[in-house]
């Protein structure tokens, strides 16, 4: 559900920043890229504050299960900075996604995730749950460290660009970036929404039953993550196409991409 939150900033972002880029990086692109990197730094820093504050809550919604609660609240206060690190690295990687180049995003992730597993397999014999989360916590700081370090180093955006367009940003500027964040995250929180809550009433029920849901999420995960990856490529095409104003493009384009889908 939190995630979500963070995922629709970087979907709205995203379809704007695609309109801005045109075949280059310019002004009003750096702009709308650095307005949706602090709107899901601070939508990512509230999730987290949440999630620390209210780790317990959140497990007695989802279960009744002592040992449950309490193993879940320490893995959730432990992997809390990792919803700022995920906002970091997902509005990068979206930057990307808008310039046409998806690749580096992917290859860094895949990276941070054969370093969570390895980190798994070593952690979890020791510390058990709690392995998990450090692991977890360190793949994902990796994961960032090296995304940033990669985009630093191709240097698109120059750090006097970033100031200056930083400087002349105002509030005004975003309202179009909020507004559509907004839309894409309520969509995505409501489904995410109404599956946690269907996984809470079954934890009251059976502990088995919640085990066995927890087992299959992955699989619901692949699938959603395939999905939402498809449509947020398909949204850069049609949002780089509508800043050019290429209308014919675009009705070409629209059904097939809804046919794919």
């Amino acid at each position: 559900v939190l995630s979500f939150c963070i995922i629709g900033v970087a979907i709205g972002g995203g379809q704007v920043a695609a309109q801005c880029y045109g075949d280059k990086v310019n002004d009003k692109f750096v702009r709308v890229c650095l307005i949706m990197l602090v709107l899901a730094v601070i939508i990512a820093l509230g999730c987290a504050g949440f999630v620390l504050i209210g780790s317990d809550a959140v497990m007695t919604f989802s279960t009744s299960d002592g040992t449950i609660i309490e193993q879940g609240s320490l893995y959730l206060q432990i992997i809390a900075p990792t919803f700022v690190l995920f906002a970091i690295t997902l509005s990068l990687a979206t930057v990307l996604r808008t310039m046409f180049k998806p690749m580096t995003a992917t290859v860094v992730s895949l990276v941070g995730v054969a370093l969570n597993i390895a980190l798994n397999i070593s952690f979890i014999p020791k510390w058990g749950i709690a392995g998990v989360a450090i692991g977890s916590l360190i793949a994902a700081c990796v994961e960032t460290l090296l995304l940033i370090g990669f985009v630093m180093f191709k240097r698109w955006f120059s750090l006097t660009q970033i100031r200056q367009v930083w400087a002349s940003t105002h509030l005004s500027d975003a309202v179009v970036v909020i507004q559509l964040s907004a839309v894409a995250a309520l969509n995505s929180v409501i489904w995410s929404l109404g599956l946690y809550v269907f996984h809470s009433l079954i934890g009251k029920q059976s502990n088995d039953l919640l085990i066995t849901l927890g087992a299959l999420a992955p699989i619901e995960s692949i699938a959603a993550a395939l999905l939402i990856g498809f449509a947020s490529a398909a949204s850069v095409v049609i949002g780089n196409h509508s800043g050019q104003k290429a209308t014919d493009e675009i009705q070409y384009l629209l059904p097939r991409y809804l046919g794919l889908s």
